[in-house]
């Protein structure tokens, strides 16, 4: 199994020490021109329409998208099943429950067995700042 990931700054570095094979700044590649195809796209920010992700989805792979742009993720759900029909691959939207699961992660996190990074905490003095790191992306890990 081959793992990319597609971030900007210092957070490629942390994705090739976590193993992914190739890391794309997405400010500096267009991914929608990427010549790769993939069985399976974790898309955490859905900067583009849907349909921009099928050229980059393999037969029978899926697309599933964690959070979006509203109109976006709309146009998803209307046209997901004519998609699946017409190219053989699949969108979907992951409604995420808070914290669930939460109690598992705290378990391997204690033995070690799984890192976690966490960019703060900030100073209630730097809340602006933090705050405009956040928005911009710029953040590595969790934000406390």
């Amino acid at each position: 199994m081959r793992i990319d990931g597609i971030d900007t700054g210092e957070k490629l570095s942390d994705k090739e020490k976590l193993g992914y094979e190739k890391v794309y700044d997405y400010k500096v590649k267009d991914l929608r021109k990427l010549d790769e195809q993939y069985d399976f796209i974790l898309d955490t920010k859905s900067k583009f329409w849907p349909w921009h992700y099928s050229r980059k989805l393999a037969k029978n792979a899926i697309y599933v998208t964690v959070v979006g742009d509203l109109l976006q993720l709309a146009a998803l759900l209307f046209f997901k099943g004519w998609f699946k029909k017409l190219s053989q691959k699949e969108l979907k939207i992951l409604g995420l429950k808070a914290n669930r699961g939460l109690e598992d992660f705290i378990k391997l996190y204690l033995k070690k067995s799984m890192k976690s990074r966490i960019d703060g905490p900030y100073p209630f003095d730097e809340a602006a700042n933090a705050l405009s790191t956040f928005g911009h992306g710029l953040h590595r890990g969790k934000f406390s």
